[in-house]
């Protein structure tokens, strides 16, 4: 017997009634991350540069990472080369994509650190946040990415639409295919300064108002 269901999105409130689930007992509590101070997140403004990516989890299929492995690869084939791809994380994709770049070009531009034990830390050279994981609730990950000034390039899974306002704090992609996360790829690498900054300040400014423990 369940007495109460938590959702941490509304979208996962709203298929929860969908199933039968009574009002009563559905309690809507989205997640919530502490942020990095004003310090952290100046430091990190100062050495991004705008072209790379980072994404953060586990590197397994269920999380869509050989769409973004594609993704990297697609681009860099057609001639880009001045970028950089981090995932970050620990699973089998990670072993897969080290032993397929091993040797190559490619290398250059894909790195896979493994677990970070200070996110924040290892997020400040990055400028963009990536995910193609097709089944989200309200990612941390994605939250922590927003809170230190991230540009988020996401799936648009259920949950991120709630976090996430196309053309304003980030990106929605909504097909999970390398062909659309490369069309977007491409188009912030052309962003200016100023249009980052703009928009890492959205991020930043959304994860203030409502995703900080303190909100």
């Amino acid at each position: 017997r369940v007495d109460a269901f938590v959702a941490n999105s509304q979208e996962i409130a709203l298929e929860l009634r969908d199933l039968g689930i009574s009002e009563e007992k559905i309690a809507e509590f989205p997640n919530g991350v502490a942020l990095p101070g004003e310090d952290a997140l100046s430091e990190a403004m100062s050495l991004r540069i705008g072209n790379a990516f980072s994404y953060a989890g586990r590197l397994i299929t269920d999380k869509s990472v050989d769409v973004l492995y594609d993704a990297a690869c697609l681009l860099f084939n057609s001639g880009e080369t001045d970028f950089k791809l981090e995932l970050i994380g620990t699973g089998a994709e990670k072993d897969r994509i080290e032993a397929e770049i091993q040797g190559t070009e490619i290398s250059a531009c894909i790195y896979l650190p493994g677990f970070a034990t200070d996110i924040y830390e290892a997020y400040k050279q990055a400028d963009f946040f990536v995910c193609a994981s097709r089944r989200e609730g309200q990612s941390n990950a994605l939250l922590e990415a927003m809170s230190i000034g991230l540009i988020p390039i996401v799936f648009a899974a259920s949950g991120v639409e709630e976090v996430v306002e196309d053309g304003l704090n980030g990106y929605l992609v909504k097909e999970c295919t390398p062909a659309a996360f490369l069309e977007k790829m491409r188009m912030v690498l052309s962003m200016s300064a100023e249009q980052r900054r703009e928009m890492s300040a959205a991020a930043r400014q959304f994860a203030e108002d409502n995703i900080s423990i303190d909100a």
